[in-house]
Formats: C-alpha cells, structure tokens, sequence
C-alpha cells in the first residue's frame, strides 16, 4: 500500500443513474471489449460513469539518466574519466541502458533478442528448478494438446494441422508476441 498518497482512502462509489451510451465507429462491425468474447457481442454489458468523483489521478512522469554531451558531440567526463550523465524527463519508450548492458544488446539487436529477455526461446530453467515458460515449452504442450485431440491428418479434427516447429515458428511467434505488446500498452 506504499504506492498510494498518504491522503488517500477507501470509499464505496455509487455510479450516476443514467447509462452511458456504446461508442458509434462505422468501421467497427461489431466492437466489443478485451474482456468481452465475440459470440457474446450482441449482449453488450451496460456501462455507467461516475461523473459526481474526482479522481486524483497522477501525471505519469518517468525519468531517465542520459550521457552528457559537449555541443560538440563528445562525451562530458569528470576528472576521474568517468561519463557524466544528468537526468531527463522521458518523452518516449526507451530501453534501460542498464537492461542493454545486462542482457548484451547492441543497436544490430532483432526483436528477437528482446523477446528472449522475456520469453525464452529454449528451455528456461532458472537455478536448478522446474522449467519456467518458454517458446519450446508453448511447442510441446500445443503439439501435445493437439496429438490429445487427434489433430492432424487421419485425425477426427483438424486434418491441415502440422506440429510446430521450433526454428520455423520462432520468429512468427516473436512477431505476433511484439505485436500483442503493442496493442496493450499497459505490458510491463
């Protein structure tokens, strides 16, 4: 609960007695939220605003430390040699320049280097353990769930279905998992 101001409290809400109204966009067919499945988008549930409460919502502001630079371009160095660096505000996304150094990333770094920070591309077995969630991991357990199913051909279902390959998926399941990254911008 350290997060919170020290003036903040709890209190029961009551919404106003008036529905809000489902957004209109034409070049949705059929919108729905993330929550919501698409078998059920006819039954739309009702929303209502809470317009009589301020919430105390804080200004995001994150900072980030950035080399300091001469107008010439070169690196500011104190008297040790060491670079000097002076806080930002940040403007964009950025990667922590302590993360680049950890992880070994250069500017030459794909997308796939960074989804190996996050989501293994081989086994992810950390200090002796069980096997944490990795891309072979999500292989074998959909090839496995589908072999269940009788996937595949001279199977009951799915007669197109092919196991996953690991060096031919790798890259197509780095792409569409950036891709969720990208749609949800709440991803940490």
């Amino acid at each position: 609960m350290g997060a919170f101001p020290s003036t903040s409290f709890w209190k029961i809400i009551s919404p106003d007695n008036e529905t809000t109204a489902e957004a209109n966009n034409p070049t949705f067919r059929e919108p729905r939220a993330p929550t919501v499945e698409e078998r059920d988008t006819k039954y739309v549930p009702v929303k209502f605003n809470f317009s009589s409460y301020k919430f105390d919502i804080p200004i995001f502001s994150a900072f980030v430390e950035r080399i300091s630079r001469w107008v010439n371009g070169r690196d500011k160095k104190d008297k040790e040699g060491k670079v000097q660096t002076e806080k930002h505000r940040r403007e964009s996304g950025c990667v922590d320049p302590k993360m680049i150094k950890k992880f070994k990333l250069t500017a030459e770094s794909r997308p796939e280097d960074y989804a190996e920070i996050v989501l293994p591309f081989n086994k992810n077995v950390q200090s002796g353990k069980k096997e944490m969630l990795s891309f072979c991991q999500m292989k074998n357990w959909t090839n496995c769930k589908a072999s269940l199913a009788d996937a595949g051909r001279d199977g009951t279902c799915y007669p197109d279905f092919k196991e996953f390959q690991l060096m031919k998926s790798g890259s197509t399941w780095v792409s569409l998992f950036f891709k969720g990254c990208v749609l949800h911008r709440e991803w940490k």
